[in-house]
């Protein structure tokens, strides 16, 4: 998948808790601990598309709004970093 670089929009916040909850407002995804994110998830305000740990003994959690006007979005996003992911696992 080609990604057009012209269109991606981009917004850094200081917490992962200032990145959840800019997600849960619909604005897009983060990934996030797993221990900062998990109760969220469990209530159905966040949402994993995929599970995948980055780096041993550290676990992180793609998040996104289920009901985000930018579904469309983050959905392009999370095939991205899935495939990113893939590459990544067969080197």
């Amino acid at each position: 998948m080609e990604i057009n670089t012209d269109q991606i929009q981009w917004m850094e916040v200081e917490t992962f808790e200032m990145a959840l909850s800019t997600v849960m407002a619909g604005h897009g995804v983060c990934l996030a601990s797993e221990s900062l994110a998990s109760s969220l998830i469990e209530q159905g305000l966040l949402c994993r598309p995929f599970d995948i740990g980055i780096s041993p003994g550290i676990k992180f959690s793609m998040c996104s709004d289920p009901n985000s006007p930018r579904k469309v979005r983050c959905s392009l996003f999370t095939d991205w970093l899935g495939s990113e992911v893939a590459v990544d696992s067969q080197i």
